[in-house]
Protein backbone atom coordinates (compact mmCIF):
# COMPACT_ATOMS: atom_id res chain seq x y z
CA UNK A 1 0.00 0.00 0.00
CA UNK A 2 1.35 3.39 -0.92
CA UNK A 3 1.55 6.29 1.47
CA UNK A 4 -1.22 8.06 -0.45
CA UNK A 5 -3.52 4.99 -0.20
CA UNK A 6 -2.80 4.70 3.51
CA UNK A 7 -3.60 8.37 4.10
CA UNK A 8 -6.81 8.00 2.08
CA UNK A 9 -7.80 4.99 4.20
CA UNK A 10 -7.02 6.99 7.35
CA UNK A 11 -9.16 9.88 6.05
CA UNK A 12 -12.02 7.44 5.44
CA UNK A 13 -11.72 6.12 8.99
CA UNK A 14 -12.04 9.66 10.34
CA UNK A 15 -15.04 10.38 8.11
CA UNK A 16 -16.79 7.20 9.26
CA UNK A 17 -16.02 7.97 12.89
CA UNK A 18 -17.47 11.49 12.58
CA UNK A 19 -20.53 10.12 10.77
CA UNK A 20 -21.08 7.64 13.63
CA UNK A 21 -20.70 10.45 16.13
CA UNK A 22 -23.15 12.63 14.21
CA UNK A 23 -25.68 9.79 14.14
CA UNK A 24 -25.20 9.14 17.86
CA UNK A 25 -25.77 12.84 18.59
CA UNK A 26 -29.24 12.85 17.01
CA UNK A 27 -31.59 14.33 19.56
CA UNK A 28 -28.97 16.82 20.76
CA UNK A 29 -29.62 20.46 19.85
CA UNK A 30 -28.28 21.06 16.33
CA UNK A 31 -25.95 23.89 17.32
CA UNK A 32 -24.53 21.82 20.20
CA UNK A 33 -24.15 18.80 17.90
CA UNK A 34 -22.19 20.91 15.38
CA UNK A 35 -20.02 22.29 18.19
CA UNK A 36 -19.20 18.81 19.47
CA UNK A 37 -18.45 17.52 15.97
CA UNK A 38 -16.14 20.47 15.30
CA UNK A 39 -14.32 20.03 18.63
CA UNK A 40 -13.84 16.29 18.12
CA UNK A 41 -12.71 16.80 14.51
CA UNK A 42 -10.17 19.40 15.62
CA UNK A 43 -8.94 17.06 18.37
CA UNK A 44 -8.52 14.25 15.83
CA UNK A 45 -6.63 16.48 13.39
CA UNK A 46 -4.30 17.68 16.15
CA UNK A 47 -3.70 14.05 17.11
CA UNK A 48 -2.96 13.13 13.51
CA UNK A 49 -0.43 15.96 13.28
CA UNK A 50 1.45 14.36 16.17
CA UNK A 51 1.59 10.88 14.66
CA UNK A 52 4.87 9.50 13.34
CA UNK A 53 2.96 8.03 10.40
CA UNK A 54 -0.53 9.01 9.33
CA UNK A 55 -1.57 5.51 8.36
CA UNK A 56 -4.78 3.65 9.05
CA UNK A 57 -3.39 1.68 11.99
CA UNK A 58 -2.19 4.80 13.79
CA UNK A 59 -5.46 6.60 13.10
CA UNK A 60 -7.46 3.63 14.44
CA UNK A 61 -5.43 3.83 17.65
CA UNK A 62 -6.02 7.58 17.81
CA UNK A 63 -9.78 7.15 17.34
CA UNK A 64 -9.83 4.50 20.07
CA UNK A 65 -8.21 7.06 22.39
CA UNK A 66 -10.73 9.74 21.40
CA UNK A 67 -13.49 7.40 22.54
CA UNK A 68 -16.59 5.60 21.47
CA UNK A 69 -18.99 7.90 19.58
CA UNK A 70 -21.94 6.57 21.61
CA UNK A 71 -20.14 7.39 24.88
CA UNK A 72 -19.38 10.92 23.67
CA UNK A 73 -23.03 11.32 22.67
CA UNK A 74 -24.19 10.04 26.06
CA UNK A 75 -22.02 12.64 27.81
CA UNK A 76 -23.62 15.28 25.59
CA UNK A 77 -27.08 14.15 26.69
CA UNK A 78 -28.18 12.32 23.56
CA UNK A 79 -31.29 10.17 24.09
CA UNK A 80 -30.41 6.49 24.44
CA UNK A 81 -32.70 5.51 21.53
CA UNK A 82 -30.64 7.59 19.09
CA UNK A 83 -27.44 5.91 20.28
CA UNK A 84 -28.65 2.33 20.06
CA UNK A 85 -31.56 2.39 17.68
CA UNK A 86 -33.58 0.17 20.03
CA UNK A 87 -36.81 2.15 20.14
CA UNK A 88 -39.76 -0.17 20.23
CA UNK A 89 -37.64 -3.31 20.56
CA UNK A 90 -38.40 -5.77 23.31
CA UNK A 91 -35.93 -8.18 24.86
Amino acid sequence: MTSRQSTREADNLVRRYLAQLNAALQGVDASRREEILAEVHEHIEQGRDGLDTDDAADVRTLLDRVGDPAAIAAEAGAPSDSRRGTRGRRG
